[in-house]
């Protein structure tokens, strides 16, 4: 069965070992999908003049679709079928997100590590400043 994943599933990112050995089927841009940061997971609706990247994956195990499902129908997403270069994809969306909106999981999640681990370094920086200046 043909899957569309657009954060945490997708390739590279922490639950795609979730997956494991389902053929990933190449990576699309899918219009008419708002996505939004909730810190450590996005979700997405379906809202025109807008866009999503996803990974597409073929999913035959039983078992690996029944764990994802069970895992995003219990954080409250819904299932929807979209039109894919691969035929008809399987797709969890909300119905109403609340936070900021992007196009791109993974671009958007090292951007957030990035901007998160220059801040602790210019921490630990300023840190060291002001013991040093203690210490005087």
């Amino acid at each position: 069965m043909l899957h569309a994943f657009y954060g945490s599933l997708r390739k590279g990112m922490y639950n795609n070992v979730m997956l494991g050995d389902s053929v990933h089927m190449g990576t699309e841009t899918l219009k008419g999908f708002k996505m939004w940061s909730y810190g450590s997971y996005p979700q997405a609706q379906r809202e025109e003049g807008y866009k999503i990247v996803v990974d597409l994956y073929e999913i035959t195990k039983p078992n690996i679709i029944a764990d994802i499902h069970g895992m995003e129908k219990g954080a409250g997403y819904d299932v929807v079928y979209v039109d894919t270069s691969k035929g008809k994809a399987v797709m969890y969306v909300v119905n109403k997100p609340m936070n900021e909106h992007i196009e791109d999981w993974v671009k958007h999640w090292n951007e957030t590590v990035e901007a998160t681990s220059k801040a602790l370094d210019e921490y630990d920086a300023s840190s060291e400043l002001l013991e040093e200046e203690n210490d005087n």
